[in-house]
Parts: structure tokens; C-alpha cells; sequence
């Protein structure tokens, strides 16, 4: 596994534990169990594609990249505090891992 890689999966284990914190931090203050719900159901989502990643899944790819896509661009949405920077910056370092992992791979193709 490249080194590439594993900071997208460090990526992916940051975004599925912060959503897994936020739904529990939603749930114990008891905020909106709808919000909570979706908040897990992120969390799921991420660890499905943290899997799909690892494994190497070459036509998971492009779901994965469009999801964190509209992730970031949902997180301007609503009111912006310092939990959505947060995920607005950690999505941006996913989008760019994915990127340039996209670019090596095409480069290294190239090169062979």
C-alpha cells in the first residue's frame, strides 16, 4: 500500500469517527434524532467506501470522489461555525488525496 493511500484511509477514519462523535454529541443533548441519524448513516457511508478504498475497488472510485464532492459542497449550505471548517478542511485534504492518488496512477501508467 502506497504511502498515498493510507492518508486517504487517515482521512477516512477522521471523517467516520467525527460523524460518529457528532451523532452521539447529537443524541446526548438531545438535538433533532433525525439529524443524529443522518450523521451515523454518513459515518456508515465512509467506512463503506474506507473499505471499497482499501480493497482497491477501481469503479468505487469515482462514487467515493463525488460523494466527498457534495460533502464539501453541502457544508456551505446551512450556518457555517467551526465544526463545518473543520469538515470543510478535512474533506478538501480527502478530495485532494483522491486527486493526486487519480494523477499518480495515471502517471505511473504513463511511465510504464
Amino acid at each position: 500500500m502506497k504511502a498515498i493511500d493510507r492518508i486517504i484511509l487517515f482521512f477516512f477514519s477522521l471523517q467516520i469517527l467525527f460523524w460518529a462523535f457528532l451523532g452521539v454529541f447529537s443524541l446526548v443533548y438531545k438535538y433533532s434524532t433525525f439529524v443524529a441519524s443522518l450523521m451515523f448513516f454518513n459515518a456508515m457511508i465512509f467506512l463503506v467506501f474506507a473499505w471499497f478504498f482499501w480493497k482497491n475497488e477501481k469503479r468505487a472510485f469515482w462514487f467515493i470522489f463525488y460523494y466527498v464532492l457534495i460533502n464539501f459542497i453541502l457544508t456551505f449550505t446551512d450556518q457555517f461555525g467551526v465544526i463545518d471548517l473543520m469538515i470543510l478542511v478535512l474533506n478538501f485534504l480527502m478530495l485532494l488525496g483522491l486527486f493526486l492518488k487519480k494523477i499518480y496512477v495515471k502517471i505511473a501508467f504513463v511511465n510504464n
